[in-house]
């Protein structure tokens, strides 16, 4: 095991480095993957040893951002809203959305490690360099996906809430994006940020910056350990429509053609979800122009439906038209989703892996009213 993923701490003014600590009593832990659709929920069991004082109550620190002094779970639970704040404006390759479930439990000191925890060791040395011990790890600024699967120890100092959640980011399994600064005697004096990452998270003390290379390296690290992600797809749909009498005297009232981008997610349990977002292509073609007003040029819809490993069924089911209330003359939303009736299943077959394309015709007949839609869909897989 090797000691790693040193940060450096500012404390009272003073950049404050110190070696590399050995980490006692280590438990039988990992950080743990979990899914429900298109959310991934990172589970991070901690066992804060030494939070407990000798009369059984929480030990309460004062946080080196604030000033306040806050029960050291509570404090450091507080990492975990950086990390979900940034997890839910970005997603990785546009459709998975991560979430931090981070379990800070107050231990005492001398406490017999818990199986299925994380084990850090409390030290109130405000000049005591925090790090995590990463066994096996040979490059500090390599990501890994040993978290996932060892036991993981560490010693921590009263720091603040961002350092903490640096420190959180390599239980996640990201490494250190600076390097340290050295004298000439090989004394650590301060740290540099790599190329291009200045003042993230994961490089710069004071930093609260989790930006999109960080959610993306977290993304490959979950893969790399061999943990399978949601199924994330997008692509078209282009079509052509009409709306024909089928009377005798009557025939085209109107017609046109759209397009429409799809995004979908494909669960754990084959399950899909996802949107639609469909545009007219002009205007609308008709017999009779002059008896069309507000007439409709786009439609919102949500996607439901289900996978295999040779296709993609699904059914889109109206959220709301553009504009709001306007009538669509082409008979495109009556071909998808009918009159009264479950919305059309459409079947896209995968015709290589990560890819689907296919044709289908789509009809919905009321009275002598004939709405139909000719449709080709063309689908890629980014997570397959």
């Amino acid at each position: 095991m090797r000691g790693r993923r040193l940060r450096r701490v500012v404390a009272t003014g003073v950049v404050v480095v110190l070696a590399c600590l050995t980490p006692a009593g280590r438990s039988a832990a990992k950080t743990t993957v979990t899914s429900d659709g298109g959310t991934v929920t990172l589970t991070v069991p901690v066992d804060l040893v030494g939070a407990i004082n000798a009369n059984g109550t929480e030990v309460g620190i004062k946080d080196l951002d604030t000033g306040v002094r806050t029960p050291i779970s509570t404090l450091y639970g507080s990492a975990a809203k950086l990390w979900n704040d940034a997890f839910a404006k970005l997603q990785y390759k546009g459709c998975v959305n991560f979430k931090l479930d981070l379990q800070f439990i107050p231990k005492p000191f001398n406490s017999p490690a818990t199986p299925g925890h994380h084990r850090i060791e409390l030290g109130f040395d405000p000049d005591l360099r925090p790090g995590v011990f990463i066994p096996g790890a040979t490059d500090a600024n390599a990501d890994d996906s040993i978290p996932f699967s060892a036991d993981i120890g560490g010693t921590w100092p009263p720091v603040g809430t961002d350092t903490v959640a640096h420190e959180v980011g390599h239980l996640i399994g990201l490494a250190d994006d600076y390097t340290d600064i050295k004298d000439a005697n090989g004394k650590v004096t301060g740290s540099k940020p790599l190329p291009g990452r200045e003042n993230t998270e994961m490089a710069s003390s004071g930093s609260e910056n989790i930006d999109q290379v960080l959610i993306d390296r977290i993304g490959k690290i979950v893969e790399n350990a061999g943990q399978k992600l949601p199924k994330c797809w997008t692509g078209t749909m282009t079509s052509s429509s009409n709306d024909t009498v089928t009377a005798q005297g009557g025939g085209l009232v109107c017609s046109a053609t759209w397009a429409t981008a799809l995004k979908l997610t494909v669960a754990a349990d084959a399950t899909l979800t996802g949107t639609a977002t469909t545009t007219m292509d002009g205007a609308p073609v008709c017999t009779h122009p002059e008896f069309i007003t507000n007439p409709m040029t786009g439609m919102l819809s949500t996607i439901t439906g289900t996978a295999t490993d040779t296709q993609l069924q699904i059914q889109l089911t109206v959220a709301s038209d553009v504009p709001a209330g306007s009538i669509d003359y082409a008979g495109m939303t009556a071909s998808l989703y009918g009159f009264n009736t479950p919305p059309a299943t459409i079947t896209i077959p995968i015709t290589t892996p990560g890819h689907a394309e296919g044709n289908q015709e789509l009809q919905t007949i009321s009275g002598v009213n004939s709405y139909t839609s000719e449709n080709t869909f063309t689908l890629d897989c980014q997570t397959c």
